[in-house]
């Protein structure tokens, strides 16, 4: 045993190291497991088989740490910068002292700006009309215009297309003008989300004339180069994908469309992807839940489209499900799913139940689709593998994929998936053990997305898995003192392959124990000011140590990497309001500690309100770059914007709550970037 201080203060102010707005700079950050804007356990077992981990009385390892969820705009900072080092001209990226680089990191500029000291609101007005004229309908036709910051994602609702003239506050930048149509219009467009106007600057100077220009489409689908079929039991759905926004618009059903024709009205002059959805499908219509037929189609000024039949061509599935060159019986207690997925759509769908039987009666869209095969285990009594998600490369079949359709259909002729059985036993420290209802924990194995369980601590370990690598974890399902407390720990050292089926694994383990302190004081012992401490990684394991009004913990841990991570359960500025962020990286136990101390780093922030007055409200948050993390600092009608938070680098977020003179109307307006430290 030894002693171990932990003085975390400061640990975050590494985090991003930058030599100018105006020169080159280097940004360099580690991967975190946290997942940005998450305020639950990101360790979480739920939906896989087995335990979920939530343990005995006293234990809170699935550690919902917040009960907040963040809804804000995909904003750069709502992704962790997964460890890279990205290089760049601060000249080009960082004009000003924040700056978002390429791949949506939102970075810190050296000397971040001064807090504003009053952030300017202008009044928008546009007048809008449809194919140039004022548009009059009843209450039940209308839409719905915004301006969207693309970049931010921050919006701001104006009013609707029958009000003409529409107006609110908004902070300065530039945005896009935004249709958003209700469900089924009679008279305006279809369209889920199109931009009527790019790149309009507020203050504008003027008051812009948005035009919405409306045409019938008609267009023609084919299945397989004849009309669908009118059955309701038999039919698919179509959209439109705009190419811009991204926006899906409903244009029909194909059990509607006398002759495979439909008609819809649009915004033309925009160009779209035509996308198929299965909605009840029996024999003809593919099965498929999201699939691109046309790219790039566009809609002219006249209605007509590029291109005139929409084609739906498809593959018929047939073949049995053999496992080890061995059919899959239809039952119930042996069961299996094959699951396809979409290479551009990402859409997965089950294309196969083996309680029903093999592949029968299933079509698969062709139309240059790309896809991967995957199988998931329904039940099992031993036959059937206990993946939950294993990708399905088949080598002497379809070889590494991804497989057209017609390589899909090749393959279902005889879909063989090679098997491993696993066998051997479990020893904790060496030793095995006992029996102990108190004591009780799973092995499983992990590759990618896929994972199974393989056993228990007690009974050994006894399973069938699709061939592959694996890394083998332990989680524990309850424990006293006699398991370690992790959600999902990775035995370093130990791999399974089809090579080496026989498996004997020790878990090795630590004890720690210490103190909690919050900048560097003994924490407040109430239940209104409490943290919640955890020891995650990037495999996704969690160790929930305890509350920092707990003072002490003391925990058995599997050896290991851990980043500490703390989480607010309730603030009143004792501790720091922080939903989820690391205030340590990099721990490594290897071997039992004592007399560690954890450290929450802590600062009282507090600052002038940078927009005071209006009719409206706003608030304010403090939103942690690296981690997604916010806290509500304050809002409009305040004397000051603060809070008890973890230094570290910040954006100034504010989002309207109701509008009014004066107050903006944005949703996710970022008003800067901050270094907020000891000194701040």
């Amino acid at each position: 045993m030894f002693s171990l201080d932990l003085n975390l203060r400061g640990a975050l102010a590494a985090a991003l190291t930058l030599t100018g707005c105006s020169g080159d700079f280097t940004l360099s950050a580690t991967d975190s497991a946290s997942g940005a804007g998450n305020t639950e356990d990101p360790a979480s077992t739920s939906g896989t088989s087995g335990s979920t981990g939530t343990g005995g009385p006293g234990d809170e390892s699935t550690g919902e740490v917040g009960t907040s969820t963040i809804t804000g705009p995909a904003s750069a900072s709502d992704t962790a910068t997964n460890g890279t080092t990205d290089t760049s001209t601060g000249a080009d990226v960082c004009p000003g002292a924040w700056a978002n680089l390429e791949d949506g990191t939102m970075i810190c500029c050296e000397g971040s700006a001064a807090w504003p000291g009053v952030a300017e609101t202008h009044l928008v007005t546009l007048t809008v009309t449809v194919d140039d004229e004022p548009f009059v309908s009843d209450n039940y036709d209308d839409g719905e215009i915004f301006l969207v910051d693309r970049k931010s994602g921050d919006r701001i609702a104006l009013g609707s297309v029958q009000e003409g003239t529409l107006s609110a506050e908004a902070f300065a930048g530039v945005y896009d003008v935004v249709y958003e149509a209700p469900a089924f219009p009679k008279l305006l467009p279809r369209n889920s989300s199109a931009v009527l106007l790019e790149g309009l600057t507020v203050p504008t100077g003027d008051s812009p004339a948005v035009n919405i220009r409306v045409v019938d489409v008609n267009g023609e689908v084919s299945l397989d180069n004849k009309p669908p079929p009118m059955k309701g039991y038999d039919s698919g759905r179509i959209y439109f994908v705009d190419r811009e926004t991204g926006a899906r618009t409903f244009v029909g059903r194909t059990s509607e469309m006398v002759d495979g024709k439909f008609k819809s009205r649009l915004i033309p002059g925009k160009m779209y992807d035509v996308h198929y959805e299965a909605e009840s499908v029996q024999t003809q219509l593919p099965i498929n839940s999201d699939a691109r037929i046309e790219a790039d189609v566009a809609v002219n000024d006249d209605g007509s489209l590029s291109s005139p039949i929409l084609k739906i061509n498809t593959v018929p599935l047939e073949g049995d499900l053999l496992l080890a060159d061995e059919v899959l019986a239809p039952g119930t207690y042996n069961r299996a799913n094959i699951y396809i997925e979409d290479e551009y759509t990402h859409a997965r769908t089950k294309v196969l139940d083996s309680s029903k039987g093999g592949f029968k009666g299933v079509r698969v869209i062709d139309n240059a689709a790309e896809y991967r095969v995957f199988y998931e285990v329904g039940e099992t009594q031993g036959v059937a593998p206990s993946n939950e998600w294993a990708r399905l490369d088949i080598k002497g079949i379809l070889g590494e994929g991804p497989f057209t359709a017609a390589e899909l259909k090749s393959a279902a002729g005889s879909l063989s998936i090679p098997l491993i059985t696993i066998a051997g036993a479990v020893t904790v420290d060496m030793a095995p053990l006992n029996p102990d209802p108190n004591n009780q924990g799973e092995l499983l194995v992990v590759h990618g997305d896929d994972r199974a369980v393989i056993g228990a601590v007690q009974a050994g370990i006894n399973a069938r898995l699709v061939a592959d690598s694996y890394g083998v974890f332990f989680r524990h399902d309850v424990s006293d003192g006699g398991l370690p407390v992790n959600t999902l720990a990775e035995l370093l050292g130990v791999s399974i392959d089809a090579d080496a089926p026989d498996l004997n694994l020790n878990i090795k383990t630590a004890a720690l124990s210490g103190t909690f302190t919050v900048g560097g004081v003994t924490p407040p012992g109430s239940i209104y000011d409490d943290g919640r401490i955890f020891l995650r990684n990037a495999a996704g394991d969690s160790v929930f140590l305890g509350r920092t009004r707990d003072g002490v913990f003391d925990r058995r841990v599997v050896v290991g990497d851990y980043d500490v991570h703390y989480a607010v359960e309730s603030s009143q500025g004792g501790v720091p309001a922080n939903h989820d962020v690391i205030i340590k990286e990099g721990l490594k136990i290897g071997g039992d500690v004592a007399d560690m101390t954890i450290d929450v780093p802590t600062l009282a922030f507090a600052e002038n309100v940078p927009l005071k007055g209006g009719g409206g409200v706003g608030h304010f948050f403090l939103r942690n770059i690296r981690f997604g993390d916010e806290v509500q600092i304050g809002s409009t009608g305040d004397e000051k914007l603060a809070a008890t938070i973890v230094p570290g680098d910040y954006e100034l977020i504010y989002r309207a709550e109701s509008p009014g003179a004066g107050t903006p109307e944005n949703q996710g307006r970022n008003l800067g970037c901050f270094h907020i430290d000891g000194e701040w």
